[in-house]
Protein backbone atom coordinates (compact mmCIF):
# COMPACT_ATOMS: atom_id res chain seq x y z
CA UNK A 1 0.00 0.00 0.00
CA UNK A 2 1.45 2.92 -0.95
CA UNK A 3 2.24 6.15 1.84
CA UNK A 4 -0.14 8.66 1.32
CA UNK A 5 1.92 12.06 2.35
CA UNK A 6 0.39 15.51 3.27
CA UNK A 7 1.63 17.96 1.86
CA UNK A 8 -0.27 21.26 3.19
CA UNK A 9 -3.55 21.48 0.88
CA UNK A 10 -4.89 18.92 3.46
CA UNK A 11 -5.15 15.85 1.47
CA UNK A 12 -8.20 13.52 2.34
CA UNK A 13 -6.47 10.02 3.09
CA UNK A 14 -3.20 11.53 4.46
CA UNK A 15 -1.09 9.16 6.56
CA UNK A 16 2.03 10.77 7.12
CA UNK A 17 3.28 14.23 7.06
CA UNK A 18 6.80 13.28 5.87
CA UNK A 19 7.75 10.75 2.70
CA UNK A 20 10.16 7.78 3.14
CA UNK A 21 13.09 9.98 0.80
CA UNK A 22 12.32 13.03 3.72
CA UNK A 23 12.88 10.88 6.55
CA UNK A 24 15.80 9.33 4.73
CA UNK A 25 17.25 12.37 4.25
CA UNK A 26 17.06 13.61 7.66
CA UNK A 27 18.71 10.76 8.81
CA UNK A 28 21.31 11.15 6.21
CA UNK A 29 22.42 14.24 7.28
CA UNK A 30 22.79 12.49 10.99
CA UNK A 31 25.30 9.91 9.85
CA UNK A 32 26.92 10.27 13.18
CA UNK A 33 23.75 9.30 14.71
CA UNK A 34 22.73 5.49 15.72
CA UNK A 35 19.06 5.61 14.66
CA UNK A 36 20.36 6.81 11.27
CA UNK A 37 21.28 3.35 10.74
CA UNK A 38 18.34 1.98 12.65
CA UNK A 39 16.54 3.85 9.44
CA UNK A 40 18.53 3.12 6.21
CA UNK A 41 18.15 -0.81 8.21
CA UNK A 42 14.64 -0.86 7.73
CA UNK A 43 12.91 -2.75 5.05
CA UNK A 44 10.92 -0.05 2.91
CA UNK A 45 7.59 -1.57 4.05
CA UNK A 46 8.71 -1.06 7.88
CA UNK A 47 9.53 2.43 6.95
CA UNK A 48 6.30 2.84 5.58
CA UNK A 49 4.42 1.46 8.92
CA UNK A 50 6.55 3.42 10.82
CA UNK A 51 5.70 6.92 9.30
CA UNK A 52 2.14 5.86 9.68
CA UNK A 53 2.32 5.38 13.71
CA UNK A 54 4.92 8.20 14.10
CA UNK A 55 1.98 10.38 12.19
CA UNK A 56 -1.08 9.10 14.56
CA UNK A 57 1.12 9.65 17.96
CA UNK A 58 1.64 12.87 16.52
CA UNK A 59 -1.67 13.87 15.97
CA UNK A 60 -3.41 11.80 19.29
CA UNK A 61 -0.51 13.71 21.70
CA UNK A 62 -0.25 16.70 20.23
CA UNK A 63 -2.66 17.71 17.84
CA UNK A 64 -5.00 19.27 21.07
CA UNK A 65 -1.85 21.85 21.03
CA UNK A 66 -1.59 22.61 17.83
CA UNK A 67 -1.76 26.22 17.14
CA UNK A 68 -4.68 27.04 15.45
CA UNK A 69 -7.62 24.97 13.67
CA UNK A 70 -7.88 22.21 11.11
CA UNK A 71 -8.12 23.86 7.83
CA UNK A 72 -11.20 21.26 7.16
CA UNK A 73 -12.73 18.22 8.44
CA UNK A 74 -12.54 16.18 5.25
CA UNK A 75 -8.19 16.44 5.66
CA UNK A 76 -6.54 13.36 6.66
CA UNK A 77 -4.55 14.55 9.74
CA UNK A 78 -4.74 18.01 11.87
CA UNK A 79 -2.11 19.97 9.39
CA UNK A 80 -2.72 22.19 7.71
CA UNK A 81 -4.43 24.90 10.16
CA UNK A 82 -5.40 28.55 10.38
CA UNK A 83 -6.59 30.99 12.75
CA UNK A 84 -9.24 33.40 13.08
CA UNK A 85 -8.11 37.24 13.42
CA UNK A 86 -10.30 39.44 14.76
CA UNK A 87 -13.02 40.27 12.21
CA UNK A 88 -13.42 36.31 11.79
CA UNK A 89 -11.18 35.82 8.66
CA UNK A 90 -8.92 32.99 8.37
CA UNK A 91 -5.65 34.00 8.59
CA UNK A 92 -2.39 32.16 8.93
CA UNK A 93 -1.09 30.54 11.57
CA UNK A 94 1.73 31.93 13.44
CA UNK A 95 4.47 30.32 15.94
CA UNK A 96 5.03 31.47 19.57
CA UNK A 97 7.32 34.23 18.59
CA UNK A 98 4.36 35.81 15.53
CA UNK A 99 6.01 34.50 12.73
CA UNK A 100 3.26 32.83 10.27
CA UNK A 101 3.84 29.43 9.73
CA UNK A 102 3.57 27.17 6.41
CA UNK A 103 1.02 25.30 5.66
CA UNK A 104 2.87 22.36 6.53
CA UNK A 105 5.63 23.21 8.81
CA UNK A 106 9.20 21.50 8.65
CA UNK A 107 8.75 21.40 12.63
CA UNK A 108 6.30 18.13 11.41
CA UNK A 109 8.48 16.64 9.24
CA UNK A 110 11.35 16.27 11.73
CA UNK A 111 9.24 15.34 14.54
CA UNK A 112 7.80 12.63 12.38
CA UNK A 113 11.75 11.77 11.23
CA UNK A 114 12.65 11.32 15.11
CA UNK A 115 9.57 8.97 15.94
CA UNK A 116 9.52 7.01 12.71
CA UNK A 117 12.65 5.79 13.60
CA UNK A 118 11.95 4.94 17.11
CA UNK A 119 8.62 2.83 15.91
CA UNK A 120 10.74 0.39 13.67
CA UNK A 121 11.63 -0.92 17.04
CA UNK A 122 9.45 -0.10 19.73
CA UNK A 123 5.38 0.65 20.24
CA UNK A 124 5.31 4.50 20.78
CA UNK A 125 2.04 3.55 22.79
CA UNK A 126 2.16 1.55 25.68
CA UNK A 127 -1.12 -0.11 26.24
CA UNK A 128 -1.85 -0.19 30.11
CA UNK A 129 -2.36 -3.12 31.68
CA UNK A 130 -6.00 -5.22 32.28
CA UNK A 131 -4.83 -5.92 35.88
CA UNK A 132 -2.93 -2.97 36.70
CA UNK A 133 0.26 -2.31 39.94
CA UNK A 134 -1.21 -2.96 43.44
CA UNK A 135 -0.66 0.24 45.32
CA UNK A 136 -0.88 -0.12 49.48
CA UNK A 137 -0.59 3.52 51.41
CA UNK A 138 -0.70 2.63 55.27
CA UNK A 139 -1.56 5.70 57.62
CA UNK A 140 -1.53 4.96 61.03
CA UNK A 141 -4.09 1.59 61.62
CA UNK A 142 -5.68 1.90 58.45
CA UNK A 143 -4.30 0.72 55.39
CA UNK A 144 -5.94 0.94 51.40
CA UNK A 145 -5.17 -1.39 48.68
CA UNK A 146 -5.68 -0.47 45.14
CA UNK A 147 -4.86 -0.78 41.61
CA UNK A 148 -3.04 1.52 39.70
CA UNK A 149 -3.11 1.18 35.43
CA UNK A 150 -0.02 1.42 33.80
CA UNK A 151 1.35 4.77 31.73
CA UNK A 152 -0.20 4.54 28.29
CA UNK A 153 1.94 6.89 26.25
CA UNK A 154 5.80 7.81 26.12
CA UNK A 155 7.89 10.88 26.13
CA UNK A 156 10.12 11.95 23.60
CA UNK A 157 12.01 14.92 24.77
CA UNK A 158 13.38 15.45 21.71
CA UNK A 159 9.61 15.81 20.11
CA UNK A 160 8.73 18.23 22.53
CA UNK A 161 11.67 20.65 21.79
CA UNK A 162 11.16 20.29 17.94
CA UNK A 163 7.40 20.98 18.19
CA UNK A 164 7.50 23.80 21.04
CA UNK A 165 6.77 26.49 18.22
CA UNK A 166 3.77 25.26 16.79
CA UNK A 167 2.05 24.12 19.89
CA UNK A 168 0.55 26.14 22.40
CA UNK A 169 0.18 26.07 26.02
CA UNK A 170 -3.33 24.05 25.83
CA UNK A 171 -5.79 23.79 22.71
CA UNK A 172 -7.40 27.19 20.98
CA UNK A 173 -10.66 27.93 21.21
CA UNK A 174 -12.54 29.74 19.02
CA UNK A 175 -15.92 30.54 20.10
CA UNK A 176 -18.34 32.80 17.52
Amino acid sequence: MTLVVEDGTGIIGAESYASVAEVSAYWGKRPHDPLATSWSDGSAANQEGALREATVFLDANYGGRYRGIRASYSQGLEWPRYELDDSGDKVAVKDRDGNELPDLPAQLKSATAELAVRALSERLVIEPSSEGVIGREKVGQVETEYAVAAAGAKSFASVDGILSQIIGASANWYWR
